[in-house]
């Protein structure tokens, strides 16, 4: 039996290691040598490509929900004590009319009824929607509509809850009103904030109490004071407060100056009975004029517990929500709104899983939710889902297992037992880093870290633990068979 040496099996002399696989060579073949063959710009490649997903990480906004763009405007307006056939005839199909012309309207629908009239409008799903409904609003705003045809308004249906919700609580009325007129004025000061919606909003106006005996012995009557006070412009609810002429008396008026001593000050022209004198007296005279604070809700909204963290009662807070306009990072939003209360002398500000301070100042300014709690929340679940963290136990020992459950750390013991040293550290490095070229990615297709983008990150994790164990082991079996280097 002849023995052939390995240099008659190889005439050439070629080395094993440098010979190619023969069979067909595809796209990734070329690519997979392409990088073996220059192993400085591979390294570069890579060095460069973290770097640029480190950036992109960074850089991107944590956006909270996700706001899809809704194709549908809703045209409201009520018209009082009108049957649904003069709705139809002289509200509705005015604005069916004017709606009809404006360009990206693709249908409507339009319901009438007594003493009310909708209009549901769908936009072309290749229009501009913010566009389209510009257009609405300035073509059923030229429409002229019948007397007692009144708010007109053009909605759009909104998906998903607000992105913060605060209550500022105290005891004084008056300083709840000013903190939250100063709140809301700040807050409509940042370009990012889309709308501010009270639900139980503290509000000011001005009371004017009717002397009873004073009014019965100057023999003067409530609508000769009213009849005056209408020159003044803003609504003033005047409260007599008493029984005159056997019949309790309500006077509303206008008011256009907010200068308390001003219309304490205002004259009262009241004619003599008999003659065409006239005797002038002060509002003051004849009335109790002070400034009054309540909610719209006619209670507020009770906070139990404040008394017991605290051991100041609290009997009342007014309480509204905040949504910042779409694609605003929530983060970078929150910090501009927290820098605005940092000038708040007179307010303890808190976040709702935060104590009461043991002496808080006189108002409570108290951020209920914030949609940044859950995306910190997601962020948490990649970042434990990635290198692990504490177990939710009172056991020090339980809780700090949980550090080693990361899945970086079960891939490299559970490929350090059954593969190679080599093959562990490859695989736990090749989970961040694919969530950092991720980063990439989104950052350059204009994506945000939103809520549904980090639930994808979570399961991302799995899915590529997966791969790179199994290339991995094939590689390793490779290796032990005898192959080396590039071959």
């Amino acid at each position: 039996m002849t023995d052939l040496s390995k240099s008659d099996l190889n005439p050439n002399h070629e080395s094993v290691q440098d010979q190619e696989p023969a069979g067909k060579k595809d796209f990734n073949y070329y690519i997979a040598k392409f990088f073996l063959d220059n192993s400085r710009l591979t390294i570069l490649a890579l060095l460069l490509l973290i770097f640029l997903g480190l950036a992109a990480t960074l850089m991107l906004k944590t956006t909270g929900f996700p706001d899809p763009e809704i194709k549908i405007a809703l045209v409201t307006v009520s018209y009082q004590g009108a049957y649904s056939e003069t709705v139809s005839k002289d509200v509705t199909q005015p604005l069916e009319g004017a709606i009809k012309d404006v360009d990206g309207v693709k249908n409507y629908v339009s319901t009438s009824s007594n003493s009310f009239a909708t209009i549901s409008v769908t936009i072309d799903q290749n229009a501009n929607a913010d566009s389209v409904r510009s257009k609405l609003d300035s073509a059923i705003k030229s429409v002229s509509l019948p007397a007692g045809a009144d708010n007109l308004k053009l909605t759009t249906p909104q998906i998903g809850g607000p992105d913060f919700i605060f209550s500022i609580a105290g005891n004084d009325k008056e300083k709840l009103f000013n903190v939250y007129d100063r709140f809301s004025t700040d807050l409509s000061q940042i370009p990012e904030t889309s709308k501010i919606t009270p639900i139980s909003e503290i509000k000011r106006r001005v009371l004017v109490v009717l002397d009873k005996e004073k009014l019965k012995n100057l023999n003067i009557r409530v609508d000769q004071i009213q009849s005056q006070l209408k020159s003044i412009g803003e609504t003033l609810p005047v409260v007599s407060g008493a029984t005159i002429d056997g019949e309790s008396k309500s006077v509303t008026t206008k008011l256009n100056t907010q200068n308390i001593a001003d219309l304490k000050d205002f004259r009262i022209n009241i004619s003599q009975a008999g003659t065409s004198a006239l005797k002038t007296y002060k509002l003051t005279d004849l009335a109790e004029v002070k400034l009054d604070y309540y909610f719209s809700d006619k209670a507020g909204a009770n906070i139990s517990n404040a008394k017991e963290e605290s051991g100041l009662e609290i009997s009342s807070a007014s309480i509204f929500t905040v949504r910042a306009a779409k694609g605003t990072d929530k983060a970078v939003y929150a910090k501009k709104f927290e820098e605005k209360i940092k000038n708040y002398t007179d307010v303890t500000f808190i976040r709702t899983k935060e104590k009461v301070p043991a002496k808080p100042k006189d108002v409570l300014l108290v951020e209920n939710f914030s949609v940044n709690d859950s995306s910190k929340e997601q962020v948490d679940e990649v970042v434990n889902g990635l290198i692990g963290g504490p177990l939710d136990s009172n056991n020090p020992i339980i809780s700090n297992i949980g550090w080693l459950l990361g899945g970086i750390q079960l891939v490299f013991l559970a490929m350090l037992a059954f593969v190679s040293w080599r093959a562990a550290f490859i695989a736990a490095i090749s989970i961040p880093l694919s969530l950092v070229f991720s980063s990439i990615y989104l950052y350059f297709r204009g994506e945000n870290l939103n809520t549904l983008v980090l639930f994808s990150l979570v399961l991302v994790i799995g899915l590529v633990v997966d791969p790179s164990l199994v290339i991995l082991e094939s590689i390793q079996r490779k290796i032990d068979t005898g192959l080396k280097g590039k071959k």
